[in-house]
């Protein structure tokens, strides 16, 4: 399953994401739920770090984003988390997003 931990502020702003797992549909490689999920983690990954500068990124077992919260960044978020919650309507038994579980 492939488990993305959500951390907000108490404005209700994201500030942390990690993502793991693999959503077991095929094989590493040519899973098209993981490549799905693994694309938009990656693009907002780029856009937070690279294009906002608003944010550090660790990639190794787990993808591992630490925000610093403004208009940009909740934008590049909300638009990717609706993404992820699309895809976790239609394979509900793959992916897990879990807010408040971060450390």
């Amino acid at each position: 399953m492939i488990r993305i931990q959500l951390k907000t502020d108490s404005s209700g702003r994201l500030i942390g994401l990690q993502a793991s797992g693999h959503s077991n549909l095929a094989n590493k490689g040519n899973d098209i739920l993981c490549a799905a999920v693994s694309a938009l983690l990656e693009n907002l990954a780029a856009g937070l770090e690279e294009i906002v500068k608003s944010a550090t990124v660790e990639r190794g077992e787990k993808l591992i984003i630490e925000i610093n919260p403004n208009s940009a960044t909740e934008l590049l978020c909300a638009t990717t988390l609706l993404s992820l919650r699309r895809l976790q309507e239609q394979y509900v038994d793959r992916i897990q997003i879990v807010m408040n579980d971060l450390q």
